[in-house]
């Protein structure tokens, strides 16, 4: 079993790609083969992609902290 974000990066779909992480997509999770958007990018030397992943990575850090925080 794969994810849209997995194929998104396997064809190397940049607007999907942003597409489907804008929206929530985890590039973190792992398909049934044990692989990741962020692992197929960097298998790649997708430098577009593995910085869109870093961005997305920080944003959800940022998040966490904030959240943190308030409780």
């Amino acid at each position: 079993m794969t994810t849209p974000l997995i194929e998104a990066v396997r064809i190397n779909h940049l607007p999907i790609t942003k597409l489907l992480i804008e929206n929530g997509a985890d590039p973190r999770l792992v398909s049934s083969i044990g692989e990741s958007a962020f692992k197929l990018a960097k298998l790649q030397n997708n430098e577009r992609l593995i910085a869109l992943f870093k961005r997305k990575k920080r944003s959800l850090f940022s998040l966490h902290q904030i959240f943190k925080k308030i409780n």
